[in-house]
C-alpha cells in the first residue's frame, strides 16, 4: 500500500513538472524570433548546403534582422545590426561564449587561438599581439614593401595574371616568411595555396567523415598541409643552428609552454596561415580589384604617396610614412566594410536573455553576420557605393559595432594591426609601380570568403 502511495505521488509530481514544462517550452516558444526549423534534427540543412551564403540573405529578407533556424542539428538564432552585436559583444563570458560549428572546431584544433576560451585565449591573444607591436611593423615594413614591390614586378612581365591566385600567392609568402619564418619556393606556396582553398570551401560542413562529402575534403587537405608543413619545419630547424624558429610562432608556443616538437606545433602554423594568408588574402584581391576598376581611387592613392615623398618606387617605405596616408587607410577600410572576409562569427548562449525583443533560449547557437551589419548602416549615405572618402571624416561613424571587419570586444581578431599594414602596403606598391587594368572581369562571391566567381585577369602596366 505504500509503494502504491509513493508511486502516485511520484506519477503526479512527473505530471505537474511536464505540465511546467510544456507551458515555458510554450512560453519560450511564443517569444522567440521568427523563421522555420525544418525537419527534425537536421532542420534547414540541406538548403543551407544547397544556397550557402543566399540562405542567409533570403532569411534576413523574409524575417528581418533576426530569424531562427535549425542547421547540423543544432538551433540557431541568424543576427544583424549593430545594436544586436553590441548586446551580444558585450556579453562575452556573460550571457554567451564564442563556440564556432563543430566542422571549424575540429579542423582548426582546440590548439587554435580562435577555438580557445577563458585564461587561455586571453593569454594566447597577448603573445600574439605582443610579437605583433610598433617594434615588428617597423623593422619590417620595408622588407615586406620590397617583397612586394618585387612580386609585382613579375607580375607586370606577364600579358595578364590571374588576380586572386596571384595576390593569395604573395600573401601566403608573406605570413611564412614574416609570421613562421618559413622560406617557400613557388611550388611550395602554389601546392598550400591549392590545398588551404579546399580547407576553406569546406570547412563549414556537417562533420562527418565520408568519402566524397566536405568535412573528408577538408580533413584530406589538412593531412596534406602538415605533412608538407612537417618536412618544412624539420629543414628550417636543420638550417638554423640555434633550433629556434624567429616567429610569431616561437613567441604563441614558447610563452605559452607548448612542445613546439610536436603536431601542435604544425597545427599552430595551420592556424596562422589559415588567418593570416587565406582570409587576408581574399582582402587583399578585393583592395586589388577595386584599385584596379576605379581611376579616380588609383589618382588619389598617388596623392597620398606622393604627400610623403614615395612616388620613386626606389624610395624606401617606412611604417610612419604608412601611418600618414589616411586616404590608403580609407580605402583599405571601406574594402573591408564592403567585402569583409570574415562574415560573421559564432556565441552558445550560456543563460536565457533577450535580443532585439526576442528570447534566445540557453544553449542555442548564435551566428552573427558581420556582412550585413555592414551593408545595412543607416547611419552612412549610399552604402553600398565604394567611397573611401567617406573615412576622412573622423566623425563620419560615431558607432563602433557598425563597421567591425575584425570583431570588436575581447574577441577582436589579434592579427588586424598585421592585415592592415600589409593590405595598406599593397595599395601603395601597386598603385605606385604600375596601373592595374582589368582585362576578363567577374562577379564575386561571398561564401566562405569574398573572391570571384570566376577568374578575373588583370594587366599590370609598368609606369
Amino acid at each position: 500500500m505504500d509503494a502504491f502511495i509513493w508511486l502516485v505521488v511520484v506519477v503526479i509530481g512527473l505530471l505537474i513538472y511536464w505540465v511546467r514544462s510544456r507551458s515555458d517550452d510554450e512560453t519560450i516558444e511564443d517569444c522567440l524570433p521568427p523563421g522555420s526549423m525544418g525537419l527534425p534534427f537536421i532542420g534547414k540543412s540541406v538548403e543551407f548546403a544547397k544556397k550557402k551564403i543566399e540562405f542567409f540573405r533570403e532569411g534576413h529578407a523574409k524575417y528581418g534582422k533576426i530569424f531562427k533556424t535549425r542547421l547540423f542539428g543544432k538551433s540557431i538564432i541568424r543576427v544583424y545590426g549593430s545594436e544586436n552585436i553590441r548586446t551580444i559583444i558585450q556579453g562575452e563570458n556573460k550571457i554567451v561564449q564564442s563556440a564556432y560549428p563543430a566542422s571549424v572546431r575540429k579542423l582548426l584544433g582546440e590548439q587554435a587561438i580562435s577555438m580557445s576560451h577563458g585564461e587561455i585565449h586571453k593569454t594566447k591573444k597577448r603573445h600574439l599581439m605582443k610579437f605583433l607591436c610598433p617594434e615588428f611593423f617597423a623593422n619590417h615594413t620595408p622588407v615586406m614593401a620590397k617583397l612586394m614591390s618585387d612580386r609585382i614586378g613579375t607580375w607586370s612581365t606577364e600579358p595578364a595574371i590571374d588576380l586572386y591566385k596571384e595576390v593569395k600567392n604573395l600573401f601566403i609568402e608573406l605570413a611564412a616568411r614574416f609570421l613562421i619564418n618559413i622560406d617557400l619556393d613557388d611550388d611550395d606556396i602554389a601546392q598550400l595555396r591549392d590545398q588551404l582553398e579546399i580547407f576553406t570551401n569546406n570547412i563549414f560542413c556537417l562533420p562527418v567523415n565520408i568519402p566524397g562529402l566536405g568535412f573528408n575534403k577538408a580533413l584530406k587537405a589538412r593531412d596534406i598541409m602538415r605533412k608538407m608543413i612537417g618536412e618544412w619545419v624539420t629543414k628550417s630547424k636543420n638550417n638554423n643552428s640555434s633550433n629556434e624558429l624567429s616567429s610569431v610562432l616561437q613567441s604563441l608556443l614558447k610563452e605559452s609552454g607548448e612542445d613546439a616538437d610536436d603536431l601542435t606545433l604544425i597545427d599552430t602554423i595551420i592556424d596562422l596561415l589559415f588567418s593570416s594568408a587565406q582570409t587576408v588574402s581574399s582582402a587583399g584581391c578585393s583592395v586589388g580589384y577595386k584599385l584596379a576598376t576605379d581611376a579616380d581611387v588609383r589618382e588619389k592613392v598617388l596623392d597620398n604617396i606622393r604627400e610623403q615623398n614615395l612616388l620613386d618606387t626606389e624610395s624606401t617605405i617606412f611604417l610612419n610614412g604608412v601611418t600618414k596616408m589616411s586616404y590608403v587607410t580609407g580605402v583599405v577600410k571601406e574594402t573591408l566594410r564592403l567585402l569583409p572576409p570574415v562574415g560573421g562569427a559564432y556565441r552558445t548562449a550560456l543563460e536565457t536573455f533577450e535580443l532585439d525583443g526576442y528570447t534566445i533560449p540557453k544553449g542555442w547557437s548564435i551566428s552573427f553576420s558581420i556582412r550585413e551589419t555592414h551593408h545595412n548602416d543607416s547611419s552612412l549615405s549610399d552604402v553600398d557605393r565604394f567611397n573611401p572618402d567617406r573615412w576622412l571624416n573622423s566623425n563620419s561613424n560615431n558607432d563602433r559595432y557598425s563597421c567591425i571587419p575584425f570583431g570588436a570586444g575581447s574577441r577582436v581578431c589579434p592579427g588586424q594591426a598585421y592585415a592592415n599594414m600589409i593590405l595598406k602596403l599593397f595599395a601603395i606598391e601597386l598603385t605606385r609601380s604600375c596601373t592595374p587594368t582589368i582585362v576578363k572581369d567577374s562577379e564575386f562571391t561571398s561564401w566562405p570568403l569574398p573572391k570571384p566567381k570566376e577568374q578575373v585577369l588583370v594587366r599590370i602596366g609598368r609606369k
